[in-house]
């Protein structure tokens, strides 16, 4: 087996295949023509849409091959295409969460004339954790534990999942035993939240009331999580409400939760917004280890998304983090924890890249 960070070599031959990957995000939709050849991957055009302003994705579509024109050579080397949206997939459609429009692999192949997949973002996060160098600071950074925790420099390719809190919580996982690789989708983030302390079991009990039902991962651990709790925070008087508190009221829901996080960190932290985060990070340690327990990934947890790169610094020190990860654990459960690596993905072409591995493996591997 080979160690942890070393550069990995991808399934099914080394040989150089181009191919149109895209990332459809509810902000912006990413096209690029990308040269795969074995563990190696090269963007070599890219262009970026308002995917909220585009009529169809189709439309967007032919304004990306408009632009492509420009190297006709490129768009003609491509051989399959994998497109990554964010929201569920199902018989080649996907209907993305936060845009009016669908995708299918029909209406792609129609246009580009070359094989076509869809599938969920955070699927494509994971085609693309394999192509990730955990040595590598400005693509991941490892969450440490505490003294007790075992050097597991030596781990071992296995399997990994991946959680990632943003509009929603992501959660998918991999199996990854060169030349093997299996991707899975997962909708684990709509598993019934589970409370493991008097804190978190009244933020349930306030969540509740808010949502009219018990809520499930997602409504305590996404970015609409972060206003939420803050709201449980000030209105159990755990935090005051201030001027900040009103202004951060008056904003739009999405723009909120960086408000928050923002006002979280530095010598004039606000103690609600400082309390708030602390929670949320807690919650993100609860969910990655009971990932940890479910899966036993050797290759590690890795937690994706603009929250957790944002937050980086704050939340690989935050104590709140590793007390929840490891709470009420012992023997071996908590040595499974503790053996289990920890990373955040800071590399925020992951899941275009993935789309790139993910079209390249089903065009030689059929069968993936």
């Amino acid at each position: 087996m080979s160690k942890q960070g070393n550069s990995p070599k991808l399934p099914h031959g080394s040989g150089i295949i181009r191919v149109l990957a895209i990332d459809l995000g509810g902000t912006n939709a990413s096209f690029a023509i990308v040269e795969t050849a074995g563990a190696k991957q090269a963007i070599l055009s890219r262009l970026v849409l308002s995917s909220g302003q585009q009529k169809s994705f189709a439309a967007a579509l032919r304004t990306a091959l408009r632009h492509f024109d420009n190297e006709p050579e490129l768009m003609a080397s491509v051989k399959a295409c994998c497109v990554s949206a964010a929201g569920p997939v199902a018989a080649g459609v996907c209907t993305p969460t936060n845009l009016p429009y669908t995708v299918s692999t029909h209406e792609v192949e129609n246009i580009l004339k070359v094989p076509c997949s869809i599938m969920n973002d955070f699927e494509a996060i994971c085609y693309g954790v394999p192509l990730l160098d955990l040595n590598d600071a400005q693509q991941v950074c490892r969450i440490h534990l505490t003294q007790e925790r075992q050097d597991n420099s030596d781990g071992e390719y296995g399997v990994a999942a991946v959680i990632g809190a943003g509009t929603g919580l992501g959660m998918g996982y991999l199996s990854w035993v060169p030349p093997d690789l299996k991707v899975f989708a997962s909708e684990g983030g709509h598993l019934d939240f589970a409370p493991w302390d008097e804190q978190s079991s009244e933020l349930a009990s306030y969540l509740q009331h808010e949502l009219g039902r018990f809520p499930d991962r997602e409504h305590a651990l996404s970015g609409p999580s972060i206003p939420r709790i803050y709201r449980f925070m000030t209105s159990s008087g755990r935090a005051p409400t201030n001027e900040l508190s009103l202004r951060i009221g008056k904003l739009a829901h999405n723009e909120q939760p960086e408000a928050i996080a923002a006002a979280s960190v530095g010598d004039a932290a606000d103690p609600g917004c400082k309390a708030t985060m602390s929670m949320f990070f807690a919650l993100y340690g609860r969910q990655c280890g009971a990932a940890a327990l479910q899966f036993l990934p050797s290759y590690g947890v890795f937690l994706a998304g603009g929250i957790a790169s944002k937050n980086a610094p704050a939340l690989m020190s935050s104590p709140e983090f590793v007390e929840a990860y490891l709470a009420g654990y012992s023997g071996n459960l908590r040595r499974e924890l503790l053996a289990t690596p920890l990373y955040i993905i800071l590399d925020y072409q992951i899941s275009l890249l993935g789309a790139a591995h993910a079209a390249r493996q089903r065009l030689t591997d059929p069968a993936a």
